[in-house]
């Protein structure tokens, strides 16, 4: 026969098992973490002092919170792996500890926000389908001024540049080199300034829905977002090219700034005219995500300290997108490494655009 004491350790032990099956499953512990706290209770000879769960991991109620502090605790040992999704081309670097210090530092790390206020726009290659028009008319003004013309792939190469820097490699100097002409030195500078000076002047004229359309489908994405998302734009082209862009595509209104290479402190890759357009919102850059064709969107947008979507249908290739997220330039408002890499999305497709989009229910 069972003693009295057996009798009731039996009965207590029946009564915490079920309560903490209970208790534990509002938390969101599996059976085998709830079975395991049991059998940890029963083979405790101070079972009133026994901890129910490891003292190191906090334990929150939120469902997302849940699901992260579970997969910590069934990791149990440190791994990092780098993988690219394909569906939404997500470049994400991610590392999961049993150490709750490193646990909680990676978390907040690597946080983004879960809803953007505003969604600013590259435009050439990103917005417009323009990449005809400014290549025919950079060979015109080349051409007009005896340099010999480029091809299309030494074209997009070059679109990561203002138009100064942008032209006055084309004419074949690099930055603080000079050209003899007759009896006069012509700088990098004062060469790129003339021949932006005169393709802006072209190039502004010449656009229309014809030369400078938008994508198919940008149009229905810029009227899904929703209504409380704010629109900016920033280009390294003149800002009176992003104007008429805008205005021949008929969304003019909807953008609430437009800024261009010219009107703010310092063009792309720096991260200068982005926080002019977050000013201009008057909102703070991590309300903000920068979608962009080239790196030098990424590595503005990285500095600014806003996510970045790089997309793949204008100048450069996702290869040369993803390369944003591992460079580091010793610029200080630069993130981390780690914090870089899941601050960056590669879409290939206008739904692939849409899916990142509703990420943040914008």
């Amino acid at each position: 026969m069972l003693s009295h004491n057996n009798i009731q350790s039996k009965i207590r032990f029946s009564c915490f098992a079920v309560l903490l099956f209970v208790a534990s499953t509002a938390k969101g512990f599996t059976a085998v973490q709830v079975i395991s706290a049991v059998v940890a209770h029963q083979s405790s000879s101070t079972s009133t002092s026994t901890s129910l769960l490891p003292q190191h991991h906090y334990f929150s109620t939120s469902k997302t919170d849940r699901l992260q502090q579970k997969m910590t605790l069934d990791s149990s040992s440190e791994t990092t792996t780098t993988t690219t999704n394909e569906g939404t081309n997500n470049i994400m670097t991610t590392t999961t500890t049993n150490d709750s210090d490193n646990y909680n530092h990676q978390s907040s790390s690597a946080a983004v926000p879960v809803a953007l206020k505003a969604v600013i726009f590259d435009i050439d290659g990103t917005l417009a389908d323009s990449w005809k028009l400014g290549f025919d008319a950079t060979n015109e003004v080349l051409q007009k001024n005896g340099i010999s013309v480029i091809d299309e792939e030494t074209y997009h190469y070059g679109c990561r540049f203002t138009t100064p820097n942008r032209l006055a490699r084309h004419a074949g100097l690099e930055p603080f080199e000079s050209a003899e002409n007759d009896d006069t030195t012509t700088t990098y500078e004062s060469l790129g300034a003339k021949l932006a000076m005169e393709f802006d002047d072209l190039y502004i004229d010449l656009v229309s829905p014809q030369t400078a359309g938008f994508y198919p489908g940008m149009g229905d994405l810029l009227l899904a977002l929703k209504e409380d998302v704010a629109l900016g734009c920033l280009t390294n082209a003149a800002v009176g090219y992003g104007h008429a862009v805008l205005r021949e595509n008929d969304c003019h209104d909807k953008f609430a700034s437009i800024r261009g290479a010219d009107n703010v402190p310092k063009a792309k890759p720096h991260p200068d005219g982005l926080w002019q357009v977050c000013k201009d919102l008057s909102l703070e850059p991590t309300d903000c995500i920068y979608i962009g064709d080239s790196p030098s969107d990424g590595t503005a947008a990285l500095a600014a300290g806003m996510l970045f979507i790089g997309v793949t249908w204008g100048s450069n290739s996702k290869q040369v997108l993803a390369k944003v997220a591992q460079v580091d330039n010793n610029n200080n408002n630069l993130s981390s490494s780690s914090n870089r890499e899941n601050q960056v999305f590669l879409c290939d497709t206008m739904e692939e655009l849409k899916d990142v989009l509703a990420r943040f229910s914008v």
